[in-house]
């Protein structure tokens, strides 16, 4: 229902965490220190549907395996 993301930067999974704004894919940029909590299918889920939840997605490494990023 809500996921929590570490974007530091460095982590794997600093540059691959996007948001679908304005039909466009956004990379969030990482800021030190920080993470981000989505929880947007969770608002949805209790407001019965009053706020949508954001679209976003997390781009696979390629570099490295998927360490749940």
């Amino acid at each position: 229902m809500f996921s929590i993301i570490d974007k530091s930067p460095n982590t794997a999974c600093a540059s691959n965490f996007q948001v679908r704004y304005h039909d466009k894919w956004v990379n969030l940029k990482p800021i030190e220190g920080h993470i981000y909590v989505k929880i947007g299918d969770l608002l949805q889920m209790l407001s019965n549907d009053r706020y949508k939840s954001g679209i976003h997605r997390v781009r696979a490494n390629s570099y490295r395996p998927d360490l749940g990023c």
